[in-house]
């Protein structure tokens, strides 16, 4: 069926990734903040300036053909299937003295 093909083309390609140990599918190239949102999960800290500048986004994550844990930017890095990954904990400032 023609209409079937044409709803299937327009639907994005999904990917697994792990969020916080738990497994989810989002579609292919959203950013990982962008997937936290799309999965439900509340970004309470970690959603600042959105453009790669103010660092409050850092993440740690893997992919899944290299074990080694990795940082970056969630509002400006793309999901890979297979990705896993959960957000920095935040830390507390240093009041000047």
């Amino acid at each position: 069926n023609v209409a079937i093909d044409q709803d299937e083309a327009l639907r994005p390609k999904m990917v697994t990734v792990e969020i916080a140990g738990k497994k989810h599918e989002v579609p292919e190239g959203i950013t990982v903040i962008k997937a936290l949102w799309y999965t439900g999960q509340e970004v309470i800290r970690g959603a600042g300036c959105l453009g790669g500048y103010c660092g409050a986004c850092a993440t740690y994550y893997r992919t899944k053909d290299d074990p080694k844990v990795r940082t970056c930017l969630a509002c400006s890095t793309a999901v890979e299937d297979g990705m896993s990954f959960t957000m920095v904990p935040p830390f507390p400032a240093r009041k000047a003295t």
